[in-house]
């Protein structure tokens, strides 16, 4: 089975002082696409911080970001605006091709920076170590196997047998989502 999932939502409103503007990419320019492995925003408003959002390996790694949309509108449906209020509103798409019974996990990372040009400054340094230093710590080998959106291949120890352990559904949601 092949779908597509989104992460995101609002990062920033409006189009004044609060309005999310790029201000870093993985790709070194300002314009945020499927190439990215994360971006920065951040808005004019007084004193505020920018935000990172990383959303996986960069490309040309094959299951890193292949889309962007309107988180707000159908991300799946409604292309992310270039401009405007809905240019807010991001949704990082990702497709997943699943063998029945099968799980994957997304792993996406969200900060908040200090204000000002040096805090920007250091939150691009950290966000280029992260595609060469991915923290999985506190995962299980099996857990870690699972992420489809980072390249794992680097870590070591990850052939241990383990397995994922997925529970079974609340029977409230049983009865709702038969398999």
């Amino acid at each position: 089975m092949i779908t597509d999932v989104s992460f995101g939502g609002s990062l920033g409103y409006g189009t004044a002082a609060n309005a999310s503007v790029v201000k870093a990419t993985y790709s070194n320019d300002l314009e945020v696409t499927t190439d990215d492995s994360w971006i920065v925003v951040d808005s004019s408003a007084r004193n505020n911080k920018p935000l990172v959002v990383a959303v996986g390996s960069p490309h040309p790694f094959n299951n890193g970001l292949t889309a962007l949309g309107n988180q707000q509108q159908n991300p799946f449906t409604t292309p992310l605006a270039k401009s405007g209020n809905e240019a807010n509103f991001y949704g990082f798409i990702n497709t997943l091709n699943l063998e029945a019974g099968q799980s994957k996990s997304l792993v996406n990372f969200v900060q908040v920076g200090e204000a000002g040009e040096a805090g920007l400054s250091n939150l691009v340094a950290t966000l280029n170590g992260l595609n060469q230093q991915l923290d999985v710590s506190g995962l299980t080998p099996a857990q870690i196997r699972s992420i489809s959106n980072w390249d794992i291949s680097g870590i070591e120890g990850l052939n241990t047998g383990d397995n994922l352990f997925i529970p079974e559904a609340p029977a409230k949601l049983r009865h709702l989502f038969p398999l």
